[in-house]
């Protein structure tokens, strides 16, 4: 059955509440499955033998499995039941967990991370396209705020997983670091539980939709497209190599690099998501955008070109905040653009994001290594990688100055 937004009554009121955790609690996952790979990297160098290439490859293909999700739901996903496509997200997200874990006790080739690596893929893809356009549903006011509130879980989830993660590393030792992600599989295996039996309201689907095709050949969507790569590239960029960044360019123990790296870098993106979650109905979201972006290259260029640790970790932090509403701020402002966009919107902006999640930390890599290459040292090879994905948030700032003259 479906409900209409101004006759829900106080219990559905109460039971879409439960709706919005269980969203929240996937953002959660989907940061155990983006992040909990990057803090094994270091491991990964010794357990494998891979490069810095090799690394920026996992990566790339990771978020290459997702965007290719993304494309393919693109086209039938308003066909498709919601909670069905949920549960679908809940099981390969379990399954990739564990079998990163179950994969390594059998062997030590590089080529077979790569199966855990596009399973819990898929998941996250799945959830990418599906979670936003269920909390967008979700009856009542301010859905921008609600969209960062839920984001601002993604990030909570990421703090939660460095600690214990962490934690468990120092416990268990590196020899058996395959226990953990076994470990963390049981969350998409409870939220799989949880979906089935939240009410999820497809409103929009049904009323008003706008045809897809109507959609992408918009010049609008076609820039929130670009704004949304950018978007993902430079968020991932630092989540994925700060916590190598603090080992290697830093010179600090992996321990304090996972929580000082990683951890303020989530905290601080979780911050950013919480305020403007609260305080997003007061502000214009164009110019909030403006404004984070051009911190961003501030923060970028404080993380790679300072020479004191401090400095550079507070760049980190800084970034954090700087990334926090770029995502889902975009994704309120496509959503109020085109109301009528529907799953298949979120979808293509889905896509469009993680191109951008594999495009910034893959470059990042790719120009380390070349780096490295003509001689230059590992902290200064990280560095220069770094900063080249400073372009992401230039060009931001400039797809974001055309939509404010074209609205």
């Amino acid at each position: 059955m479906l409900f209409e937004r101004e006759r829900v009554s106080m219990l559905s009121r109460f039971t879409y509440r439960l709706t919005f955790y269980a969203c929240s609690s996937a953002f959660v996952v989907g940061a155990v499955i983006n992040n909990l790979p990057s803090l094994f990297f270091v491991i990964f160098q010794d357990w494998f033998g891979v490069s810095y290439a090799q690394i920026s490859l996992l990566v790339t293909v990771h978020f290459l499995t997702q965007l290719i999700v993304d494309a393919i739901c693109a086209g039938f996903i308003h066909q498709l039941r919601w909670r069905t496509c949920i549960c679908v997200s809940c099981f390969f997200s379990f399954a990739g967990l564990l079998l990163l874990g179950i994969i390594p006790q059998i062997t030590h080739t590089y080529l077979f991370l790569f199966i855990p690596i596009i399973t819990f893929a898929i998941g996250s893809g799945l959830a990418d396209v599906i979670v936003n356009p269920i909390i967008e549903n979700i009856p009542g006011d301010d859905q921008a705020g609600k969209m960062s509130m839920a984001h601002s879980f993604y990030s909570w989830g990421l703090v939660v997983v460095i600690i214990l993660t962490t934690i468990t590393l120092r416990i268990v030792g590196h020899a058996r670091w395959y226990w953990i992600p076994i470990a963390w599989s049981l969350l998409p295996f409870a939220n799989f539980g949880l979906f089935l039996v939240i009410p999820i309201c497809e409103i929009k689907e049904k009323q008003g939709k706008i045809p897809y095709k109507k959609i992408v050949s918009s010049r609008m969507f076609i820039l929130a497209l670009i704004l949304m790569l950018c978007a993902g590239a430079c968020e991932m960029t630092v989540s994925q190599w700060s916590s190598l960044f603090a080992e290697k360019a830093l010179g600090m123990p992996k321990v304090v690099g996972d929580i000082a790296g990683l951890c303020l870098f989530a905290c601080a993106m979780g911050c950013g998501r919480v305020i403007f979650g609260v305080l997003g109905k007061r502000m214009q979201m164009v110019n909030v955008l403006l404004s984070c972006s051009f911190l961003c290259i501030f923060a970028y260029s404080l993380m790679a070109l300072s020479p004191r640790t401090g400095a550079s970790l507070f760049g980190c932090m800084l970034c954090g905040f700087a990334v926090s509403v770029l995502w889902p701020g975009m994704l309120s402002l496509a959503a109020f653009r085109f109301p009528g966009g529907g799953a298949t919107m979120f979808a293509f902006l889905a896509f469009s994001g993680d191109v951008g999640c594999s495009m910034g930390p893959g470059l990042a890599g790719i120009v380390s290594d070349k780096l490295v290459a003509r001689g230059w040292s590992a902290s200064s090879s990280l560095r220069g990688g770094l900063l080249t994905c400073i372009l992401f948030s230039f060009l931001m700032i400039g797809s974001l100055c055309i939509w404010k003259n074209k609205k």
